[in-house]
């Protein structure tokens, strides 16, 4: 009979030492280190480090200094190579303006005025764009695209324009 209770006892303490690992691992490690884990990950998923929204305002910026990483990054990881050899084509026209006027250069503004998501959950997303651009002799002039979107490791991506 004592047997059969030390058992039961040992038992009961390697449950409640296992208990004890795991919710040190799921919320006071996080606390400590100010990483997530994947058990932290597992029992809170870690929040949006971006919002749709927030891409197209780095696109704006990418796009205006010129910068095709910068606007490449904006995309999904596995579209990087295809939108940096894209995003040439906008240095291109910047240095054919340049060579007109040396004070030429495109710049546009970009503004995510529609977002359509699922759920608050979602992985994708759809929107509309307005795009006002700024061109010499012409002024400024004003379009509104579709946009779909992408979160991939909690972070969201522009999958397409589709003009």
């Amino acid at each position: 009979m004592n047997t059969v209770r030390n058992i039961i006892i040992a038992a009961a303490g390697v449950l409640v030492l296992t208990a004890g690992a795991f919710l040190f691992a799921a919320f006071a490690l996080p606390q400590i280190t100010g990483e997530p884990n994947k058990i932290s990950g597992i029992v809170e998923p870690p929040a949006d480090r971006n919002t749709p929204a927030e891409v197209i305002k780095d696109f704006e910026t990418a796009f205006n200094n010129n910068d095709r990483d910068g606007m490449a990054k904006c995309f999904l990881p596995e579209q990087s190579l295809q939108r940096n050899t894209q995003g040439g084509g906008v240095q291109v026209i910047n240095r054919i303006l340049g060579s007109v006027n040396a004070d030429a250069q495109l710049h546009a503004d970009f503004e995510l005025t529609e977002l359509n998501k699922s759920s608050e959950d979602a992985v994708t997303a759809t929107g509309t764009v307005r795009i006002s651009v700024e061109l010499p002799i012409v002024g400024e002039q004003g379009s509104f695209v579709s946009v779909s979107f992408a979160k991939e490791d909690y972070q969201w991506y522009i999958k397409d324009f589709e003009v």
